[in-house]
């Protein structure tokens, strides 16, 4: 797994740094939808 879809509330207890992962803040479940299921 190299991405995951957090909460943009919960981002500022997570450090990014220590992760090998692409984290990507959604504020709402339509903005989730669209980084889904956004070409790339």
């Amino acid at each position: 797994m190299t991405d995951i879809l957090v909460s943009a509330y919960n981002l500022k207890g997570i450090d990014p740094s220590r992760h090998s992962i692409r984290i990507h803040p959604a504020g709402k479940v339509d903005e989730a939808f669209r980084i889904l299921f956004s070409p790339a």
